[in-house]
């Protein structure tokens, strides 16, 4: 058996290619095969901006987010060296964790950002560990985390598993993808911890030798972010990294007080003294709350669920434009943030979005008449970070997020019929867009393809079934707002405007003085 095993390796390394190396790699990796490993590693670390931009295969790897923050006075410039020395410590300190069981712990680890510090002797730790007077700990920042919990370290523990986890584990971290060169890619194939493929390896290994952690290749994909391909408990994994400044922390914390920047203050003043309106801070809501769904409705903004430090929440809250008051509505039926609403015939929709947990495909509408939220039929597909718009009485939802994959596919409500229907998928998957109807169509601006903010922006025609792109924005940026003010779409913060003459994108101001 070992001469032909070898020679599907062998023919495995002379056809390595961007889109089936990761496959090639989780194959070599589960079998424990150092010949095609080392063949993989290579051709990786070769390749592996390209990799990590092209390949459908690395996006659909678990991603363990982490944000590091360093000490300003370090001295060490971010660069692919400090981002490679960055992911080695990454790794090291999830090394340390508790992970007697690893496709759990991976699971949790991917649950959640994980908040690190940076010590003196570069070492990394937990931010929840950091004191509460320092400067740094005592950080919003550093707060909400520690509010969350610790949740992912206490779950890695042996102690702290519960009944959920006591059945064999399926997971899409240990499954090969079965690479088929030259031919239509099959199906992910998911294969139990339990299982061993270790008679299958072209070359002789102790399973005592299997290597546990190792870093294969880093690419700086921003300033501050860095992107790491490696094996954590023995799983293929992708680290997404950012750097951050302590200073930034603090500076973040004394831009929350009475300190303003000079430069934000001009701002500011000209947003209050802003000529033909009187402009002035709006009342504060009766909870802090992000990544929430809200529309306009009958002279109220209506702000619905979203997160409250790490705590998904389901509350609802109306601010009255006329008297300058918030007041508490319906709480809807689930808890939802990282999703959007829309506003159809008087009525509100909060489609898909995240509890917390799990991604959703369920929506609900609130009928203000009644100051009653009531569940309608779920879509065909869960997702989070989606976008909605209402046109000619559909309510759209554009792409979004689930397990980790960016999506493409858009579904549309029909109110009439009370049903769901899957429309054409976008040219380009995103999440995070800004989503608005706008002379008969819908249009998604900007967003996020997993790895960098997009600049592009494309439009469905319902009267076609089919997306266009649209002239890019000079400026690539996700979680944006959009309207529509006089016939043109606005983008806000950065006030970009698209004009149907001449099909451009050009930077009006939203205010004029």
């Amino acid at each position: 058996m070992t001469p032909v095993v070898k020679a599907c390796a062998q023919f495995l390394a002379d056809n390595l290619c961007i889109k089936n190396c990761i496959g090639v790699r989780r194959q070599a990796n589960f079998n424990d095969d150092k010949y095609l490993l080392g063949k993989v590693d290579t051709f990786i670390q070769q390749n592996f901006e390209k990799i990590a931009n092209d390949s459908v295969e690395f996006t659909q790897l678990p991603c363990i987010k982490t944000r590091i923050i360093a000490p300003a006075d370090d001295g060490r410039p971010a660069n692919l060296e400090t981002g490679t020395l960055l992911a080695q410590n990454a790794l090291d300190y999830f090394n340390r964790l508790p992970h007697d069981r690893a496709e759990h712990s991976i699971e949790m680890l991917i649950h959640k950002t994980s908040l690190l510090y940076m010590e003196d002797d570069h070492r990394l730790a937990d931010c929840a560990e950091i004191d509460d007077k320092s400067s740094v700990g005592s950080c919003d920042i550093i707060q909400d985390y520690k509010k969350s919990g610790k949740e992912v370290a206490k779950a890695m523990t042996i102690g702290a598993m519960d009944s959920t986890f006591t059945s064999p584990v399926q997971h899409r971290v240990t499954g090969a993808v079965p690479v088929r060169l030259n031919a239509s890619r099959v199906p992910n194939v998911r294969y139990s911890s339990t299982e061993s493929l270790n008679s299958l390896d072209s070359d002789q290994s102790d399973p005592q030798d299997t290597i546990e952690t190792r870093l294969i290749a880093t690419h700086q994909a921003s300033a501050d972010y860095f992107v790491a391909l490696a094996v954590l408990y023995r799983r293929l994994v992708v680290l997404s990294i950012q750097l951050t400044d302590d200073d930034d922390i603090t500076k973040s914390k004394q831009s929350n007080g009475t300190a303003v920047d000079p430069q934000k203050n001009v701002l500011l003043s000209r947003l209050i003294t802003c000529t033909g309106s009187q402009r002035r801070p709006l009342a504060t809501m009766n909870g802090a709350r992000c990544s929430i769904g809200a529309s306009f409705l009958n002279g109220k903004i209506i702000v619905c669920g979203g997160y409250d430090r790490g705590e998904c929440l389901k509350s609802v809250e109306e601010y009255d434009v006329v008297r300058g008051e918030w007041k508490q509505l319906q709480s809807m039926n689930d808890e939802r943030g990282r999703f959007d609403s829309a506003v159809l015939n008087g009525k509100i929709y909060a489609v898909a979005g995240s509890n917390g947990n799990h991604d959703l495909k369920t929506a609900e509408v609130y009928n203000p008449k009644l100051n009653q939220w009531s569940a309608i039929p779920p879509l065909k597909n869960s997702r989070s970070h989606n976008g909605c718009a209402a046109l000619d009485g559909f309510i759209y939802c554009i792409g979004g997020s689930r397990d980790q994959q960016v999506l493409k596919e858009c579904e549309r409500f029909d109110e009439a019929q009370q049903v769901w229907e899957t429309i054409a998928p976008m040219e380009l998957p995103r999440y995070q867009a800004g989503v608005i109807a706008w002379r008969g169509l819908v249009v998604a601006c900007g967003g996020c393809d997993r790895w960098n903010c997009m600049d592009s922006v494309e439009a469905y025609d319902p009267k076609t079934n089919t997306w266009r792109m649209l002239a890019k924005m000079r400026t690539a940026r996700r979680g944006c707002a959009v309207a529509v003010i006089r016939g043109k779409l606005f983008q806000t913060f950065a006030s970009l405007v698209y004009t149907q003459q001449g099909g451009g994108v050009s930077t009006t101001p939203i205010m004029r003085d």
